[in-house]
C-alpha cells in the first residue's frame, strides 16, 4: 500500500486506487478464531475492505492490569511491557491470516495510547517507556511485516507532553527498523483535545495520512474533514472512528438520542464528499463482541454481536462504497466554494471550523441538512448528497459536456434512478424521491 501521487488517497503497490471501508473491531483478538472469523467474513461480504484491532488493548479503566484474550492470555507475560505472550501473538497470527485469505487489510494498533500516556491512573509498570516502546515496536513489525497490514499508533490518546510523543517516536522507529518497509502509518487520537492527528503529527515524516474521531457525536463532520483536506503538504485523510450505529450520542451516560442509520449515513457521506480517502463505520455492540449476561453492561451496548453485525448502516456502507466505486471517489474535488450547487440551507463557509480543538473541547453543532458535493477534477461527473428532502438547484455548466444526465442514488438499497437529462449549461432544481422508509439521497450528474 502507498499513498497516491496526489495525496489524496491511498493505492495499491500496483498503482489501483484503494477504497478503505472499514470497520472498528478494536477487540477482534481477544475472541476466539470461530467468532473472528464469522465476523471478518461478515466484514468481508458486507464490502468492508478494512479492520481496526488492537493488539495490547484496554476497555476500562478499572481493570488494572492487562486485558485477556478467551484463554486467559495477556499481550504480555507478568506485569510490565517488557516481554511479549508468544501464546498471546500466535492467536493474532491465525486472524491476521484469516483476514489475508479474505484479502481484508488489517489496520493494527500496535498498542492502545493509554498505555503511553493514561499515567494518571494506569500502574507505571505497565506504561511505555522509550526502550520498551521501541523493543516493542521492533517486535511486532517483524511478526507482521509480511502481512497486509497498516500501523495505527496512538489509540483513543492524545499526546500531553514531550516525552509521550519521544516514547511513541520510539515505537514508530522500532517499527519502521524490523517492517521491511511498504506499510502505511497513521495515529488514531481522542476527540478532546486534537480531533485529528494532524494537530500533533501532520508534518511528522512517518506519518502517512491523517486520521481523526468525530466519535459519537453530531458534529459537522464535513468540516473537520476539510480542514485537513487543505493542509499542506496534502495528506489523505480519514475519519477512523465516527458516528457509531445504536449507541446514544451520550454513550457514557447512556443519555441522549441513538445513533440511527441515517445518521452513520451523513458522517460517510459528508467525509467521501469533503475529499476523505475512505471511511469507518463503527458499533459498539460488534467491537466489544457483546453476548448479554446478568451484569449490567458499562459501553453502552444491548444488542448480541452476531446480531448486531447486520445493522442496517453495516450493509448501507456496501452501498456507500458501490456509489463512490461507480463514481470514483479519488477522482472527486470537494465543492467547498457552493459553484456546484446552490439554494441549500446552510453553507460550509457558515460553519467552517478553523480550529478543530475548540470544537473537540466542547463545542457542537447539528447541522443536519447541510448538503456536500464534489466534482471529477475534469469535470465529467459529480456527486451531491442532501441528509433530508429538501430542494437544491445543480449548476449543469459545472460539468464538461453538451449534455448531461442526473440519477438519484438511494443510500438504503444501493440503487439508481433516473432523474432526466439536461443541456450542460444553467441551474437546475432538484427535490429528492418521496420515500417512506427516509429522506436522504445522493445525487449523481454525469455528462454524456
Amino acid at each position: 500500500m502507498k499513498v497516491s501521487a496526489n495525496g489524496r488517497y491511498l493505492e495499491t503497490d500496483d498503482g489501483q486506487p484503494f477504497f478503505y471501508l472499514a470497520d472498528t473491531s478494536w477487540s477482534l483478538f481477544y475472541q476466539t478464531e470461530q467468532d473472528a472469523a464469522r465476523y471478518l467474513r461478515n466484514r468481508k461480504e458486507k464490502g468492508f475492505t478494512v479492520v481496526q484491532p488492537c493488539c495490547v488493548f484496554e476497555v476500562y479503566r478499572e481493570e488494572g492490569l492487562f486485558v485477556r484474550n478467551f484463554e486467559g492470555e495477556a499481550a504480555f507475560l507478568g506485569d510490565t511491557l517488557k516481554e511479549p505472550n508468544p501464546r498471546f501473538f500466535a492467536h493474532v497470527d491465525r486472524i491476521v491470516d484469516i483476514a489475508e485469505e479474505l484479502g481484508l487489510v488489517v489496520a493494527m494498533l500496535p498498542s492502545w495510547a493509554s498505555f503511553i500516556i493514561s499515567a494518571k491512573w494506569r500502574p507505571s509498570n505497565l506504561l511505555f517507556d522509550r526502550q520498551t516502546a521501541k523493543a516493542y515496536g521492533r517486535f511486532i513489525g517483524a511478526r507482521y511485516g509480511d502481512k497486509p497490514v497498516i500501523w495505527v499508533t496512538g489509540g483513543d490518546r492524545c499526546p500531553e507532553n514531550d516525552e509521550q510523543i519521544a516514547v511513541l517516536r520510539a515505537m514508530v522507529d522500532g517499527i519502521k527498523e524490523t517492517d521491511g518497509g511498504g506499510h502505511l502509518m497513521t495515529y488514531h487520537p481522542s476527540t478532546r483535545p486534537a480531533l485529528s492527528s494532524s494537530r500533533w503529527f501532520h508534518n511528522e515524516p512517518w506519518l502517512d495520512y491523517n486520521m481523526m474521531q468525530t466519535s459519537t457525536k453530531w458534529w459537522d463532520t464535513y468540516a473537520f474533514i476539510l480542514h485537513d483536506y487543505n493542509l499542506q503538504p496534502a495528506k489523505p485523510v480519514v475519519d477512523g472512528e465516527t458516528r457509531y450505529e445504536h449507541s446514544h450520542r451520550d454513550f457514557g451516560k447512556k443519555t441522549g438520542p441513538r445513533m440511527l442509520p441515517r445518521h452513520v449515513r451523513q458522517a460517510a457521506y459528508n467525509a467521501m464528499l469533503s475529499g476523505a480517502l475512505g471511511h469507518t463505520y463503527g458499533c459498539r455492540d460488534v467491537w466489544s463482541f457483546h453476548v448479554p449476561g446478568d451484569e449490567e453492561p458499562k459501553r453502552d451496548v444491548d444488542t448480541h454481536w452476531q446480531d448486531a453485525m447486520d445493522f442496517p448502516g453495516a450493509f448501507h456502507m456496501g452501498h456507500l462504497k458501490r456509489l463512490f466505486t461507480d463514481y470514483p471517489w479519488h477522482r472527486l474535488v470537494p465543492d467547498q466554494q457552493h459553484e456546484l450547487v446552490s439554494k441549500q440551507t446552510i453553507t460550509y463557509a457558515q460553519l467552517d471550523r478553523t480550529d478543530i480543538a475548540e470544537v473537540a473541547s466542547g463545542a457542537s453543532t447539528e447541522s443536519m441538512t447541510y448538503i456536500p458535493a464534489a466534482r471529477a477534477a475534469d469535470g465529467t461527473f459529480a456527486v451531491v448528497y442532501t441528509p433530508v428532502r429538501q430542494s437544491f438547484a445543480v449548476d449543469f455548466g459545472r460539468i464538461d459536456a453538451e449534455r448531461a444526465k442526473a440519477r438519484w442514488f438511494n443510500p438504503r438499497a444501493g440503487e439508481y434512478v433516473d432523474a432526466g437529462e439536461y443541456p450542460a449549461a444553467g441551474e437546475i432544481e432538484f427535490t429528492p424521491p418521496a420515500d417512506e422508509e427516509d429522506a436522504d439521497y445522493a445525487l449523481v450528474v454525469q455528462g454524456v
